[in-house]
């Protein structure tokens, strides 16, 4: 961990060491606050164990990221484009073979103050936004052979409901100057934290190259910060145990789990570990499941077709008695509905989709050394059909980082076989709600048990699936990498600058570079989303536009908190669903589901579904049309 230097003047070394006997220390652990940095002091026996958790450096480049101003303009030809046009640059831009970290040049008009930018093979893309143009020049001129414009992303631009192309730039300073480097970055953190909207709206934080290890290592410093060194300690040993559970040579077979109704985050998880282990011990016998369609929006993600199924015999049966009584009704959309019914029937018994099909003819269900769950919020989330390989698992490590409510924990040992209580205690759930995205402690709990360096040198095609799946799940995540952290109260009157932040789009680059391009940024830009359609059907209201509508209407906001909810009954989601049906036969829920979970990021709401009745049992269900 980098931490800020201690001064002498302030602290000797010896100082720290005599504090052992230091009578003063009478607990356990015992903190110090020195120049905003944190010494911790603890014993265990006769030994003395020091921690240092400090404010994150900045690495060596300094730099801001900012939203490119005035593309519009260079969009001759798109939809949306504006009317006066001049070219059609940013386009072209678009569909070359474009690079993150690729140089743009800029020229500067000192009379209307505005910063253009240009591309060297495409010409003029557009411009710095006005509100922070003059103070970027102000500091470019401090060195002006050592800053620089770089190309970060283009985005949009791919379907209806993105029609313009939008792309982002940084300005970084690469010089060695430490001094000018320290500016720079005091001035960035100025218009990131300036009270001005326009200001602070126009840039966010730069994010440069974040390895794996250095995740841990901010999950450590956020952690030791907001909760103690105590919490530290707790995460620090079951990351170990985890990891040797991981590196043990006797889990020779190992099921890896995701939730139910599955978004990004969650596949991204399930692919990426299921990648690395393979990756890293080819010996061993692997299988991914998810109990649930996965969404269009990820098809393309490299290692989605090793996501199986578990056999769900309860749905099963379920569909086949809601068919029965179909075929007893009179009513004209019965025919409709059984046809949909049986389809599902297809799906849900269709060996090559189960990862462990000798179940569907009533054998045994196989027996796991190691049983994986990632990013799995409640026992709500998970499926009874897992219930057997939970009961019959050596040992079940649980990754997530949603908050751990062990109450909504309690009957998931009787309704799944996963007890959440001898997990934490075996030291083997690790939670961090503070991260992002469950994929970046996955990353880091894989660099930390060695089988990252593994992967990538014996299995390019592992690789490939790692990396895809884990920029998916990030990128999903946080919102094409807007949120940083989690929201945590002790952030909530820190300059933006200062708030927690675990670089997701750091990591991302991080991980995308060491595949020389095969998957990168303007790989998910073309392949990283799936809309609904939406040809107005009834009240001329497609069902792209009903998810949104319904969005607004069922919104709750508390600006007080900074918390805004979002309510939508199961039924609404249904009908959707049957609209969407008529114009593509292959939306499927999980698509109607992550269509709402996107109004919900891009909006800042929590999405709260309200269960529809099953109608067989009465009991509430998840998945149309029957309950698991």
């Amino acid at each position: 961990m980098r931490i800020n230097p201690i001064s002498s003047n302030v602290v000797s070394f010896q100082a720290a060491k005599n504090v052992k006997n230091n009578p003063a220390l009478k607990y356990s652990s015992d903190v110090i606050n020195i120049n905003k940095n944190t010494i911790g002091v603890e014993r265990q026996g006769k030994n003395l164990h020091v921690s240092f958790t400090g404010n994150f450096q900045n690495p060596v480049e300094a730099g801001v990221q900012f939203k490119i101003a005035g593309v519009t303009k260079h969009q001759k030809g798109m939809a949306g484009a504006h009317a006066m046009a001049t070219d059609d640059n940013l386009v072209r831009l678009a569909k070359s073979d474009w690079k993150d970290g690729q140089k743009l040049d800029y020229a500067y008009d000192e009379v209307t103050k505005n910063i253009t930018l240009k591309d060297p093979n495409f010409g003029e893309i557009g411009t710095v936004p006005a509100p922070v143009a003059e103070s970027f020049m102000n500091v470019i001129n401090t060195d002006k052979d050592n800053f620089q414009f770089e190309l970060t992303n283009v985005t949009g631009g791919v379907t209806s409901d993105f029609p313009i192309i939008a792309a982002k730039a940084n300005l970084k300073y690469t010089g060695k100057d430490a001094k000018v480097r320290e500016n720079a970055q005091n001035a960035f953190n100025a218009l990131i934290d300036s009270k001005d909207a326009k200001v602070s709206s126009s840039v966010s934080i730069y994010q440069p190259d974040f390895s794996p290890k250095q995740v841990l290592e901010k999950i450590f410093d956020v952690e030791g910060k907001r909760n103690g060194l105590g919490e530290v300690r707790k995460i620090k040993d079951t990351v170990d145990t985890i990891v040797k559970e991981i590196k043990d040579p006797k889990n020779k077979n190992i099921l890896v789990l995701g939730h139910c109704s599955p978004d990004g985050d969650t596949v991204g998880c399930v692919i990426g570990m299921t990648a690395a282990l393979k990756g890293a011990f080819p010996d061993r016998s692997i299988d991914a499941s998810i109990d649930d369609d996965i969404p269009n929006s990820f098809s393309k993600v490299p290692g989605v077709e090793d996501i199986k199924r578990p056999y769900n015999a309860k749905a099963v049966n379920s569909v086949k008695k809601n068919i029965e009584m179909l075929e007893k009704s009179t009513n004209p959309a019965a025919k409709k509905q059984i046809e949909t019914l049986n389809k599902e029937l297809e799906r849900l018994t269709d060996k090559s989709r189960l990862f462990d099909p000798n179940t569907a003819d009533g054998k045994d269900a196989k027996k796991y050394d190691l049983v994986i769950m990632l990013d799995t919020p409640t026992e709500g989330r998970s499926s009874r059909a897992f219930k057997p390989y939970f009961e019959n698992a050596g040992k079940t490590i649980f990754i997530d980082h949603h908050p751990l409510k062990q109450a909504e924990w309690a009957n998931a040992k009787e309704k799944l076989g996963f007890d959440m209580g001898k997990t934490i205690q075996d030291k083997l759930a690790l939670v961090v709600d503070s991260v992002p995205a469950a994929t970046q402690i996955v990353t880091a709990v894989c660099d930390k048990a060695g089988i990252l360096g593994e992967m990538f040198t014996n299995s390019v095609d592992n690789a490939k699936k790692f990396v895809a799946g884990i920029v998916t799940g990030t990128q999903t995540d946080t919102c094409g990498y807007k949120n940083q952290a989690n929201y945590h109260p002790s952030d909530a009157k820190l300059p933006q600058s200062q708030k927690a932040n675990y670089y997701p789009e750091g990591m991302s680059n991080y991980l995308m570079n060491k595949l020389d391009g095969e998957i990168n940024k303007k790989w998910m830009r073309e392949n990283l989303f799936y809309e609904l359609p939406n040809q107005p059907l009834t009240n001329n209201l497609g069902p792209k536009d009903a998810v949104l509508m319904m969005a607004l209407r069922g919104r709750e906001m508390y600006p007080e908190i900074g918390l805004g909810m979002m309510s939508v009954n199961y039924a609404v989601m249904e009908n959707i669903l049957n609209e969407a049906k008529k114009q593509d036969e292959n939306v499927q829920m999980t698509d109607v589901y992550n269509s709402f979970k996107n109004c919900e990021v891009m909006s800042a709401y929590i999405l709260k579904t309200k269960s529809k009745p099953c109608n067989l049992c009465g009991k509430s269900s998840r998945n149309l049309p029957f309950c698991l």
